[in-house]
C-alpha cells in the first residue's frame, strides 16, 4: 500500500500499478440477501462529526479543523 493514497482507490485506475497487478487474478463480490447496496459509507459522517476534512494536493491529506 502507498500511504499517500486512499486504500480503496489503489486497486484500480493505475493509482498503484504493482498492487493492481497483484490483485488482478482475484474476483470479489458481496453475497447475501438484502438491499442492492449492502455496504454503507459511514466515513464522511464520522469525519464531519469530528471536524476532519480531506484535501487533495497530489495526495490525500487529512486535517482536523480547529474548533
Amino acid at each position: 500500500m502507498d500511504r499517500n493514497f486512499d486504500p480503496e482507490k489503489q486497486f484500480f485506475k493505475g493509482v498503484n500499478k504493482p498492487l493492481e497487478e497483484y490483485v488482478s487474478p482475484y474476483l470479489n463480490m458481496v453475497l447475501g440477501e438484502g438491499p442492492d447496496y449492502m455496504i454503507v459509507d459511514i466515513g464522511r459522517d464520522w469525519r464531519s462529526a469530528r471536524g476532519i476534512t480531506k484535501s487533495l494536493v497530489d495526495k490525500s491529506v487529512w486535517m482536523t479543523t480547529p474548533t
